[in-house]
């Protein structure tokens, strides 16, 4: 409304003024049509907008098919009639194609109206192009007859021509996207998992796009479009994705070719700041000038911190664009509240990643990799360097409790008990278990294992895993003769395994596939076998995700799912030092600067990452002494943490496990039969109490709007630390009233100094692993030379990131 009076004044003063529109077309970015004569249909099962080129005359006559089915018929096809741009230009009608493309919009803005007559065309055109109005009229005139003749086609068919806009939209799109060069193009290409495009539109952008390669994010063949179709020499493109780019294995093609082609001007990873709401997508904006470079380079590249002091997104970018400015004007290092800016080598940008980082963090990063002796996946069993867990598929009936140990069996529970006619407790024999860690037991130094166990259906023939036969099924194994049959071998587990509930879940795995065909008579074997011959031997475990380095030694043969990561060492006798090595903040400085960031500040110990981790193993008499030192610290850190979580957990299940070890010397009673009073409600809040002293000398407790009184101060303060001690916001009143304490204060007096002495175990134990824990980073930086400055920049940065 306030640009109204405007407009009226300048069309009093100018007839012919008008305000030129900016085109919002709707278009498949990636089709690359060929302007004359192209014929290409897709084949998908619902209709799409395949189109053909047919050249007549001064027309270009596109067929295309619209994205609709009426009951009972074909798909509808129409035409669109374009006039052929390089008539034009050979005639002097329009001397470029912004001006073809001009002309094309106004003919279709006559057409939304009707119009297509010579006259109405020269009206149109008059006020863009006066000098060419007339004869551009006659020259267009057929299309627009055409064009007008598909609407009211439509019209009749549909009951109005809203198809007009997506024709429209295809025939001024083919200009934009195959005629016309830009000086800038801005993009901010679709977030869609490759695994979820349809494999035609995979295998066609595959075909038609280099960097495109694996499972690659939409975004690729994107930016590789813009670099070599739209951008004319020295044009810019800016585009926001996701940072996978920067380091992610498929993107290795566009890293390798993209410096080739164009200057990097300017990086900002905005890593996992969720700058956009409710959505988690890692975005980094990236510009780039379509340059051949001719030598080095330097451009401004920007992290967005872990955790900045403002979670405002505007202030963010703002405070970048600021600090991003000064870089470029030749400052060597900014930093803010939210984001770092520095200056980076185009010698730098790799296919094997685009590592960002200032000078001094590069002075670290290369420090350790020239000290190392070896790479990890020089020192592992496996192709790579760490191996990922197993998947059994199934693991509500692969994945077992224990409940309880006999001399050759174990009763268990499977996961799934009770659902679906899985059931409740099972007794099989002890040799075909295995036990079995999920990703929450792996901590830094111990893998506490929770008592489960897995069914290992597996056994060793001549060196290799192989899955155990049955006697139903003997001629599908070639080794067969060599190994017993599982139901021989393992009667009370081939029970369980065929019974109806168990088979049947089995059966169902991966879509049916164990059901029939090739694979029906693997159907009690694991859905993913990975690496099983790896999980007998001693082996480093690490979480998939972590935020710290969380390394743990597994000695017992165990074996665990996606969630975990092994390494598995040539030399096992390594196994401790490794774990050190692993666990010390200078080789997660090298993993955290290498890896892509996930969720929540997590890393991914990803093998393609941590291939080439700097190992060092010790060269001369002094290293040798430091390993052995850092070995020995590995081990006194491993029983330390045992001994810590054993402490924790009898703190855990307070006051049982101290009022146990005093025997029989005193009497326990619930807490019922001591105090008088019950809580109100079901539920009591832990940490919503208070304490008092009552007029007879009896102790009250009040939760809520209830008060129980206590013989004895002794007897409060030892459920008042019980209270304490529970982690949950709400606790059963039934289990507070179930709480066995001794009857006599004396008892309650040894319970509780009994937990003073566990707690400050615990808190000495503490105390041990951060102190060990510094001495393993101090002997680490000094078995790989790091300066003082080194460690320092490694201490920021982990602080930071």
């Amino acid at each position: 409304a306030q640009i109204l009076p405007l407009f009226s004044q300048a069309l009093q003063q100018d007839p012919q003024f008008f305000i030129p529109g900016i085109p919002v077309l709707r278009t498949d970015s990636l089709r690359q049509e060929a302007r004359e004569g192209e014929e290409q249909l897709t084949e998908t099962q619902r209709p799409q907008l395949g189109f053909r080129m047919e050249v007549a005359g001064d027309l270009a006559n596109i067929r295309t098919t619209l994205p609709v089915l009426k009951e009972g018929q074909e798909p509808k096809e129409v035409l669109i009639a374009v006039p052929r741009f390089d008539r034009a230009r050979e005639r002097g009608l329009v001397s470029n194609v912004e001006e073809y493309f001009a002309v094309l919009r106004q003919m279709f803005s006559a057409i939304k109206e009707g119009h297509s007559s010579p006259q109405e065309m020269e009206r149109q055109l008059h006020p863009i192009m006066p000098a060419r109005a007339r004869g551009l009229a006659t020259f267009i005139t057929e299309a627009a007859r055409t064009n007008v003749e598909t609407m009211n086609d439509l019209r009749r068919e549909y009951g109005d021509g809203r198809f007009l806009k997506t024709l429209e939209d295809t025939a001024l799109a083919m200009v934009l996207k195959n005629e016309l060069q830009y000086d800038f193009v801005v993009m901010n290409p679709p977030y869609v998992r490759i695994q979820r495009i349809p494999e035609l539109f995979r295998r066609l952008w595959q075909g038609m796009y280099q960097w495109a390669q694996g499972n690659f994010d939409i975004f690729v063949p994107f930016i590789q479009r813009s670099i070599e179709s739209w951008l004319r020499d020295g044009g810019k493109l800016g585009f926001i994705c996701s940072n996978r780019f920067l380091l992610a294995n498929y993107a290795s093609p566009m890293r390798r070719l993209l410096p080739a082609q164009a200057q990097v001007k300017m990086i900002l990873d905005l890593r996992d700041t969720r700058v956009f709401e409710k959505a988690l997508n890692y975005p980094a904006i990236c510009v780039i000038e379509k340059r051949v470079p001719q030598e080095t380079y330097h451009f401004p590249a920007s992290r967005a911190f872990a955790e900045s002091s403002t979670n405002n997104t505007e202030d963010l970018l703002q405070e970048a664009r600021r600090l991003l400015n000064r870089v470029e004007s030749g400052s060597l290092y900014e930093i803010g509240a939210c984001v770092e800016v520095f200056p980076a080598s185009s010698q730098h940008l790799e296919e094997d990643g685009w590592l960002l980082m200032p000078a001094s963090e590069r002075e670290a990063f290369d420090a350790l990799g020239q000290a190392a002796s070896h790479r990890l996946e020089d020192l592992t069993l496996t192709e790579g360097s760490v191996f990922e867990g197993l998947s059994t598929g199934a693991d509500n009936v692969m994945v077992l409790q224990l409940l309880q140990v006999r001399d050759s069996t174990l009763i268990v529970r499977p996961r799934g008990a009770g659902r679906n006619g899985v059931p409740e407790r099972v007794e099989i024999e002890k040799d075909i278990l295995r036990r079995w860690y999920y990703g929450r037991n792996v901590e830094k130094w111990f893998m506490p294992w929770e008592g489960w166990y897995v069914i290992w259906p597996y056994v060793d023939v001549e060196g290799t895993i192989q899955l155990m036969p049955s006697s139903l099924s003997l001629e599908y194994f070639p080794y067969a003769h060599r190994v017993e049959a599982i139901d021989q071998a393992f009667p009370l587990a081939w029970e369980y395994l065929t019974s109806p509930a168990v088979e049947r879940v089995l059966r169902h795995r991966e879509g049916g596939s164990f059901e029939r065909g090739q694979y029906a008579h693997r159907w009690y074997g694991f859905s993913a076998p990975r690496s099983l011959q790896l999980y007998a031997g001693r082996k480093v475990c690490l979480p998939e995700l972590t935020k710290i380095p969380d390394g743990a030694p597994e000695e017992e043969g165990g074996a665990f799912g996606p969630g975990i990561c092994g390494i598995a060492l040539r030399d096992e006798s390594l196994i401790y030092l490794m774990t050190a090595l692993l666990n010390s903040s200078p080789l997660f400085y090298w993993v955290k600067q290498r890896s892509v960031v996930h969720g929540g500040h997590n890393v991914k110990y990803d093998d393609r990452f941590c291939r080439q981790l700097p190992i060092r193993l010790p060269q001369t008499r002094r290293e040798k002494e430091i390993a052995r030192r850092l070995s020995d610290l590995a081990k006194e850190l491993t029983e330390t943490k045992v001994n810590l979580r054993h402490l924790e957990g009898e703190r855990k299940v307070f006051p049982n496990p101290q009022a146990a070890a005093l025997g029989s010397t005193i009497e326990l009673y619930a807490l019922r039969r001591l105090v008088s009073g019950e809580p109100r409600g079901q539920n009591v809040d832990p940490k919503d109490y208070s304490v008092s002293q009552m007029l007879d000398g009896r102790w009250g407790l009040r939760l809520g709007r209830a008060t129980l009184s206590f013989p004895s101060e002794a007897h409060l303060r030892l459920v008042e630390k019980w209270l304490h001690l529970q982690s949950q916001t709400k606790i059963s009143s039934a289990a507070l009233m179930q709480l066995e304490l001794p009857t006599s204060d004396a008892g309650c007096l040894l319970v509780l100094d009994a937990l003073s002495r566990t707690e400050a175990e615990i808190s000495r134990l503490g105390s041990t692993l951060e102190d060990g824990e510094k001495e393993i980073n101090v002997m680490v930086a000094r078995l790989y030379g790091l300066s003082r400055e080194h460690k320092k920049v490694i201490k920021e940065f982990l602080n930071r990131f």
